[in-house]
């Protein structure tokens, strides 16, 4: 891909990833220190695709849950209970600590793009992890928590990763040496551990408070893998402050090095000054933290070292407040915030950095303001967006007033309540859209449903000799319509047609208004042809029962036995009849369907 205004990739995170909305999702197991605490746990699955479609939910070993596969389409989200305590297939008890474990954790998958939301409940507590898709994946990864002062009797930090391929070697370091990993033999004191994984099996690493180091020293703790992993992180349970003051589930999917940036804009949720801090995680030495315009820093970090900006740092009314955040180096952002006044309503949000290839729409987040059966009505909605977009929830335009973030008048935010419980938000400009809230009282939620997002990037794909293909839905990332092809495509439209179209490099070429500047993109698709293959010509042969045994490869024309036989649908180990003691009816040859072409039958 090339792109005209190189200052721009200066300003914004170079972001080549799925998004949020994503045909497949790994979801690796948590740990809480009280099994107690963690109560009925759901998965939510939405699309924007009026089209209903399955979406299979399998344990990390592929075993399917109870009900799976699940039929879903814009009209129809659903919600789906994994369990109603500790332990389940989300939730492990301390046996399942610190262990290799197979049997946990989910992988979802489905033909079209959908999202993702682990919600957990109990009566004082409550939280939402939404899952990143395929942008989750990678291999190396800044680990967040809330830094702690108390104990608490039920606080921990828990960070959980599973391999997406087999043979996948992840190291833990850089920690506080006094770290200690609880276990179901016993805590462990080793300054880094190392795991081999297969596809599909995870890790849940857990350190309870009662440790003196284990109240802030994982913050910031690195973690390395040879091949893709997928990781989960925060607290089961944790709390700001200097005494036992309320606590509450802390958690959310983060995403590795290559897709984080060094622009940030949070919108403040309704906490304290205590509870209201932002956490940011440096990636690289002497990475400065500036906020909200300011040219003197407020910290300067080296790798794997943290800070909390405190509360005081966000600007403007008292009911919808902004930050700021940039630095020199790409950085973690991890946002604490609370549901109303009390510390104990806390969530996390784990922020995307601003990049002008966010998606435009996001449908749809259903039920946002409830979990399983309960209802959060104290609930908002945030919005960024660009400076000069319009932005509508549910078709009906905002027209409550947003803020410019002191420091980038680029961009702009809304925090809304709605009251419909299935919300999904447009913009003429790219968007990152969250929730948050409370149930007024004892417990507070928070989640991000997009914003990792995707600048569109150059891509290979091999389709059947038969098929269709719409190129443009084939560009991987969040490229603006209205583009041309060069060359052009018989269809002059966006479809390529292989009986038409010849194999070979396809540019995409549109431009994109980014920061107040014109962007001319071009992308290139390399388009090459799997060979549907030739299963023979449907033919019909009488045979008297005294004639030799046949083969029916030569009444098909074909000499390819890659494929299978049946007779009337019951599989056979060749392709040959004995009219003495075979059965009439129809013989079938089928070679299966590849990851370009449709499985073809002929019949005898």
């Amino acid at each position: 891909m090339k792109k005209l205004a190189v200052l721009l990739t200066l300003l914004f995170s170079s972001l080549l990833s799925f998004a949020q909305l994503s045909d497949k999702h790994w979801l690796p197991p948590l740990h809480a220190r009280v099994g107690g605490v963690v109560n009925d746990h759901y998965i939510y699955l939405s699309t924007p695709f009026f089209d209903p479609f399955e979406v299979t939910i399998t344990t990390g070993d592929g075993t399917p849950i109870s009900g799976s596969p699940f039929s879903i389409s814009l009209i129809n989200p659903i919600k789906v209970l994994i369990g109603n305590s500790q332990p389940s297939s989300m939730f492990v008890d301390i046996n399942s600590v610190n262990t290799i474990e197979s049997d946990k954790g989910l992988i979802l998958s489905g033909p079209k793009d959908f999202y993702v939301s682990l919600r957990v409940r109990s009566p004082n507590h409550a939280e939402t992890l939404v899952s990143k898709g395929k942008t989750a994946k990678g291999t190396d990864f800044r680990l967040g928590s809330m830094p702690q002062e108390f104990d608490g009797e039920a606080r921990n930090f828990v960070s959980s990763f599973m391999a997406t391929e087999d043979n996948t070697t992840v190291t833990v370091s850089d920690y506080d040496p006094g770290v200690e990993f609880a276990s179901g033999s016993g805590n462990i004191t080793l300054n880094s551990q190392n795991f081999t994984l297969n596809k599909g099996q995870s890790v849940v690493l857990s350190g309870y408070n009662e440790v003196p180091a284990n109240l802030s020293g994982f913050v910031g703790a690195l973690l390395n893998s040879d091949k893709p992993i997928v990781v989960n992180t925060g607290n089961a349970l944790s709390g700001f402050g200097t005494a036992f003051e309320g606590q509450d589930f802390n958690l959310d999917q983060i995403v590795p090095f290559n897709q984080v940036g060094n622009q940030y804009i949070l919108v403040k949720g309704n906490g304290s000054d205590t509870s209201e801090r932002p956490l940011v995680i440096a990636t690289q030495d002497n990475t400065t933290i500036f906020i909200n315009g300011n040219t003197i820093p407020v910290a300067t970090l080296n790798a794997g070292e943290h800070f909390l900006i405190p509360s005081s740092n966000y600007i403007g009314t008292f009911q919808h407040k902004n930050m700021y955040i940039e630095s020199n180096n790409p950085i973690y952002v991890y946002q604490f915030l609370a549901g109303n006044s009390s510390d104990a309503t806390t969530g996390l949000n784990f922020i995307p950095p601003l990049s002008c290839y966010w998606q435009k729409t996001v449908k749809l987040i259903p039920e946002y303001k409830r979990i399983g059966n309960t209802s959060y009505d104290d609930s908002q909605i945030i919005i960024v967006t660009a400076a000069d977009a319009t932005v509508s929830i549910n078709n009906a335009t905002i027209t409550s007033a947003s803020l410019i973030p002191l420091g980038n008048s680029n961009w702009k935010t809304y925090r809304v309540s709605n009251p419909l419980t299935n919300i999904f938000v447009e913009s003429t400009g790219p968007v990152a859209v969250g929730v948050f809230g409370s149930d007024g009282e004892n417990a507070g939620f928070g989640g991000y449903y997009s914003g990792f997002g995707s600048e569109p990037e150059d891509t290979d794909i091999t389709i059947c000799s038969n098929s269709t293909i719409d190129l443009f839905e084939a560009i991987e990332g969040n490229p603006e319509a209205g583009g041309f092809w060069t060359p052009s495509l018989n269809s002059d439209t966006n479809i390529f047609d292989a009986t038409l179209d010849n194999e070979g490099t396809y540019i995409y070429n549109y431009d994109i208004v980014c920061d107040g500047l014109t962007v001319n993109e071009t992308i290139s698709i390399n388009v090459t042809f799997e060979q549907l293959p030739f299963a023979g010509n449907d033919t019909a042969k009488s045979f008297c029962a005294s004639e030799s045994p046949f083969n029916l490869f030569t009444l098909l024309g074909t000499t390819n036995a890659f494929g299978n036989w049946t007779l009337n649908g019951v599989p056979r180990t060749n392709g040959f009849i004995d009219p003495s003691i075979d059965s009439a009816g129809d013989y079938i040859y089928t070679i299966p369907a590849t990851s370009a072409c449709e499985a073809v039958s002929a019949t005898v």
